[in-house]
């Protein structure tokens, strides 16, 4: 018995230690990559790409071009063109853009809410 509970001693203390070097690798690593790319990995430039780059892979499933997607959410073409880019923040998506958005793709304006980390406004519809 007193054996098994060195063993598990010692397993602790490899976890612990494993466990400590990798957040420290984890948190270099982090401030390396801020420090080169700055704001441009804030996690609301990384939803808004998301949410883009998603309405762009729905475009195209349908064939839809980028005017073609432009004259169906109501955005001019170079609107529509930095949208699939993934160049529009956050803050550029209004409610009512995102709903056009869902129409033209046929998508539920609800997911796109979501991920841009917003309420699905499905909430009060079920309160």
């Amino acid at each position: 018995m007193t054996q098994n509970r060195g063993i598990e001693h010692l397993r602790r203390l490899v976890r612990d230690e494993f466990k400590n070097q990798n957040e420290h690798i984890h948190r270099v690593v982090k401030a390396e990559l801020l420090k080169k790319h700055g704001a441009r990995m804030s996690p609301q430039t990384n939803r808004a790409r998301m949410v883009g780059m998603f309405i762009g892979a729905c475009a195209r499933r349908q064939s839809m071009t980028v005017d073609q997607l432009a004259s169906a959410a109501g955005l001019t073409s170079s609107n529509a063109a930095a949208l699939i880019k993934g160049e529009l923040k956050q803050d550029d998506y209004t409610d009512e853009m995102l709903e056009r958005l869902a129409s033209a793709v046929g998508y539920e304006e609800s997911i796109l809410r979501l991920m841009l980390g917003r309420p699905s406004g499905e909430e009060e519809a079920m309160a």
